[in-house]
């Protein structure tokens, strides 16, 4: 259970946009140089300042440092206050707090500075702890100050998650091994977050109270989730006598354990046979799931038929056969046409052989297009079925990522 919830400060608590772009515009004059669009350094927010004025304009580190006075002149005063609190950020605190969360503040930001702002807007209230840099220009990596706050407070880093906008938040989480969360109402895009390793993105507020809740409850239970194939199962695409046990002994405990798989539930029940999972279990790369202990599906994303007719008239096209996967009266059926692309036949003869799944030949895929499809599996030449993917990615109702 998460105990700490450790905060980044510009882009995911205030929007310090007003008062950073204009104290940098106000550095950047003294050395001559002129700012068009204070938008241009909308980049200076959560990085260490220092590594921006180097990164964007070429300084020295030396020169750097004397920029950082230059900008602090202003920002000290004036700069600080130009700044607003995130709407909805004062009850997102507020609900953490009463949950019994420890709220940490981890800014690259001078400590300084970041006691000011929350004082200012009357956040301080909430923090059970303040950490950042110091005005000397130690401590100001986000890892740095993450790992300063883990020592004063003494806690376990299984029970900590770093939140924050930029990938320095993700990165200084990952380097001291804490899971953390991006958002993305601040400056860092989505690919920066994922990019860096984040374990969740938040998209909103709203979204962000739900999932620190979730991880601070103490009635919350633990959901462990495997892969199979390279992860969960041998060489030889089996569960060992040891993984069953260990499996079978912590679900009987009222542990709960499930896998993610592209497997089917004929693979899947086969590789299970003899291990007590309660938990339904997701399905051919999310299509469905599936309960092991009642063998039903318990949700099934059907593909619909305009969409399924669409993609096998690029199949066709593109000369393209496969496997054609359909779920009629919770039962699954695998239809193929021929055995002409590459490793059909051997893909056929090994699923019989080890799980007893039964395949059927048919004249046409069209035929059987409002039959509950829910999958296409097809292999062929690289180009081939690149082509085809773009045309299938046109089809109403597809997403392809």
């Amino acid at each position: 259970m998460i105990k700490y919830l450790f905060f980044d400060l510009d882009g995911t608590l205030t929007d310090p946009f007003e008062g950073i772009t204009r104290c940098v515009e106000y550095a950047l004059d003294r050395y001559g140089i002129a700012v068009d669009d204070r938008r241009t350094l909308a980049p200076f927010i959560g990085p260490p300042l220092a590594d921006s004025f180097i990164k964007y304009y070429g300084f020295t580190r030396e020169k750097a440092f004397e920029a950082i006075d230059v900008y602090r002149e202003r920002f000290r005063d004036i700069g600080l206050f130009e700044n607003e609190v995130y709407a909805g950020v004062p009850e997102m605190l507020d609900t953490l707090k009463k949950s019994g969360a420890k709220i940490v503040l981890a800014t690259s930001k001078p400590r300084v500075f970041a006691e000011r702002i929350l004082d200012h807007f009357s956040l301080t209230k909430y923090f059970d702890f303040i950490d950042g840099s110091e005005l000397d220009g130690s401590r100001v990596r986000k890892d740095e100050v993450i790992a300063h706050a883990l020592e004063c407070l003494g806690c376990n880093k299984s029970e900590v998650v770093m939140i924050g906008d930029r990938m320095h938040d993700i990165e200084g989480a990952k380097k001291n091994g804490l899971i953390s969360i991006g958002v993305l109402w601040g400056y860092g895009p989505r690919e920066e977050l994922t990019d860096a390793g984040a374990d969740m993105i938040a998209e909103t507020i709203g979204e962000l109270t739900d999932i620190l809740s979730g991880l601070t409850d103490k009635k919350a239970k633990t959901l462990y989730i495997s892969d199979l194939d390279g992860t969960l199962l041998s060489p030889k695409a089996e569960l060992t006598d040891l993984a069953k046990r260990a499996i079978n002994d912590f679900c009987a405990s009222g542990g709960h354990f499930s896998i993610a798989t592209a497997r089917t539930a004929a693979t899947v029940e086969g590789i299970f046979a003899g291990v007590k999972i309660n938990d339904p279990c997701i399905l051919m790369n999310g299509v469905c799931s599936y309960d092991l202990s009642e063998r039903r599906y318990t949700e099934i994303n059907y593909i619909p038929i305009e969409a399924v007719t669409s993609i096998l008239e690029v199949g066709k096209k593109y000369n393209i056969s496969g496997f054609l996967y359909t779920i009629k009266d919770g039962e699954l059926s695998t239809f193929y046409e021929n055995t002409d692309s590459p490793g059909a036949a051997e893909f056929i003869e090994e699923r019989i052989r080890k799980y007893n799944k039964p395949f059927t030949k048919i004249d046409s895929f069209f035929d059987y297009a409002d039959q509950g499809c829910i999958y296409f599996s097809v292999s062929d030449k690289h180009e081939k079925l690149a082509d085809a993917k773009n045309e299938i990615a046109l089809i109403d109702g597809i997403h392809i990522e």
